[in-house]
């Protein structure tokens, strides 16, 4: 086993000097041998990049511009490339993106119903995000039932402090439920998942709030936190704040149309098929499982998820019907 340093880690530059201990320490690098190349995961890369990238100038420079969209993750994750470029200067570094997976959404997906020059001049669009997570658990579901992925259609769920949900049809993410930024879709530890977008010019003007404020507010003190008083689901199963209805409210919302855009023909049908079918899932530390739904109360959170997922692609006619291949939720 490897002895892993206690204590507080300062900054970025302290960190890396820790990693390097462990790796050293467990034998994993030898001393004086050369690192081969050092990846970074990236959550917002923007319509720029679909796959996994070798970082540059430029490339740092739209992750700098996309750090916008992605407030709580892009800065600190520049940051770390910065301080390992510092340190490693002649190592390759890769970035991996989280939003690439869903560079195959449609544009029927990833399209708002928005004046066209927000996406032509200011590409306002649906990205996605947990594209990397997405991506591992749907592999891991294949083997787990000794499928090829490109046959199967998949409902992939990240449950973490963020939280989103993704329809993979035959390998290829075609519907996720994180927008423009990760503050869209579901409840989550401090984000508010999907609100009326009037709540933001609403709040503002009543409470006298500037813009970016509004916009702390719903990315750092709503979700869980705002619900319940605490954004980790240890404390919020125990707390006298959090009602069990309000759990379930925070667990049942804004979920996507998941459900007609990889077979799913009406709400009924997806109850039924949902009632006996499996989920999987990914945790914190991004396992892999299946895990039967034949309990009451998720049958019962089936039913109120499908009234949700049915949104976007029955208004766009994509409703697809009569299909074969089996989903797994």
């Amino acid at each position: 086993s490897v002895e892993v340093p206690t204590g507080n880690v300062l900054d970025h530059a302290a960190a890396l000097d820790r990693i390097a201990t462990v790796l050293k320490s467990g034998g994993l690098i030898e001393e004086g041998e050369a690192i081969g190349a050092i990846g970074h995961r990236v959550v917002h890369g923007g319509e720029a990049f679909r796959a996994a990238t070798l970082i540059d100038d430029r490339v740092l420079e739209v992750i700098r511009q996309q750090s916008r969209l992605a407030p709580l993750h892009n800065p600190a994750n520049l940051l770390g490339i910065e301080v390992v470029l510092q340190r490693q200067p002649g190592v390759p570094q890769v970035a991996v993106f989280d939003t690439a997976f869903h560079q195959t959404l449609p544009p029927r997906a990833y399209r708002y119903a928005i004046p066209e020059e927000w996406y032509t001049r200011y590409s306002v669009r649906r990205y996605g995000f947990h594209g990397t997570s997405h991506a591992y658990v749907a592999r891991q579901a294949a083997a787990l039932l000794e499928r090829p992925l490109g046959e199967l259609n998949l409902i992939t769920l990240h449950l973490g402090n963020g939280a989103s949900a993704c329809a993979i049809e035959g390998g290829r993410s075609v519907e996720t439920s994180m927008g423009l930024t990760p503050l869209e879709g579901l409840v989550m530890g401090t984000r508010s998942g999907d609100v009326d977008p009037s709540v933001a010019g609403y709040i503002a003007s009543e409470a006298r709030l500037p813009p970016d404020r509004v916009e702390a507010a719903l990315n750092r003190e709503s979700g869980l936190e705002g619900l319940c008083g605490a954004s980790d689901l240890r404390d919020v199963a125990t707390s006298a704040m959090c009602s069990s209805a309000r759990r379930t409210a925070t667990s049942a919302r804004s979920w996507p149309s998941t459900s007609t855009c990889i077979g799913f023909a009406s709400t009924s049908e997806l109850t039924r098929r949902c009632s006996g079918v499996s989920m999987a899932w990914c945790s914190r530390r991004a396992s892999v499982r299946i895990r039967p739904r034949s309990d009451s109360v998720s049958v019962m959170a089936w039913r109120v998820w499908a009234s949700a997922w049915t949104r976007r692609s029955t208004a766009a006619g994509t409703v697809a019907r009569g299909r074969s291949t089996r989903t797994v939720v």
